[in-house]
């Protein structure tokens, strides 16, 4: 059987309270979700800026910033193992150099002398520590390696007074949820009219049987009997002692 608008909308007007009540459940959980089961994480970003040398290495410094290896450059010391080890020292983490590279993003962009160190963190202070200890980390290293002082904490990561977390995002979440448990509800509720065999109408009678149809039968509903209805009531006999 093939649904047009019209009996969409009526497929819709049937199994309106199905289809909200579907999209307020799926709300519900995912409310329940993004508040009570996943672990709010925070972000916390320093950057720095690369200081112009006269040369490196005999190599101009335009030269190195047109073919991007300087870049690269940077954004290797500071996900080196040296810098990840000592930032893991200097804070006594417990965790791994690999764990540990999993939480930040460092973001170079062409063209540009900054680089951003981004540390996501379930602890607010505890990504602004990590993130600032990176900086100072891939400062000291870099100018080791690179014998000269060219690159220079430009922002430390600060410590907001009510942080935010970055995810989860409840009310997104929620809106995701209600979205997709209204397509949903809207979906299932064509299905269970497709496989509803039940005729409704006349026309659906016509339509399926392709017969015509000579008359109706009204539904009646069964009237209450009145409480002083004689034939309602039951007699009784009272005994006196």
């Amino acid at each position: 059987m093939e649904i047009d608008i019209t009996q969409l909308w009526a497929v819709l007007r049937r199994r309106w309270l199905f289809i909200w009540g579907l999209a307020a459940v799926a709300v519900l959980c995912a409310g329940l979700v993004s508040y009570y089961v996943l672990e709010p994480k925070y972000e916390a970003t320093s950057t720095l800026i690369v200081k112009k040398p006269p040369a490196v290495a005999g190599i101009e410094y335009n030269d190195l910033m047109a073919s991007g290896q300087l870049l690269n450059t940077f954004e290797q010391i500071i996900k080196s193992r040296r810098v990840v080890k000592g930032v893991i020292d200097d804070l006594g983490l417990t965790t791994t150099p690999e764990e540990l590279l999993k939480q930040i993003d460092v973001k170079v962009e062409n063209n540009s002398l900054v680089a951003s160190i981004t540390v996501t963190d379930r602890q607010a202070d505890q990504a602004m520590k990590i993130a600032n200890r990176f900086a100072d980390r891939a400062q000291r290293e870099s100018n080791t390696i690179m014998g000269t002082n060219y690159l220079f904490v430009l922002d430390y990561a600060e410590l907001q007074n009510s942080p935010q977390p970055v995810s989860p995002r409840p009310f997104f979440l929620m809106g995701m949820a209600f979205v997709a448990a209204l397509l949903a509800g809207v979906g299932l509720a064509v299905l269970f009219e497709k496989f509803d065999k039940t005729m409704k109408t006349e026309a659906q009678l016509v339509e399926d049987l392709e017969v015509p149809v000579l008359g109706t039968i009204p539904m009646v509903k069964k009237a209450r009997k009145k409480q002083n209805d004689p034939d309602s009531t039951l007699g009784g006999v009272a005994h006196e002692n």
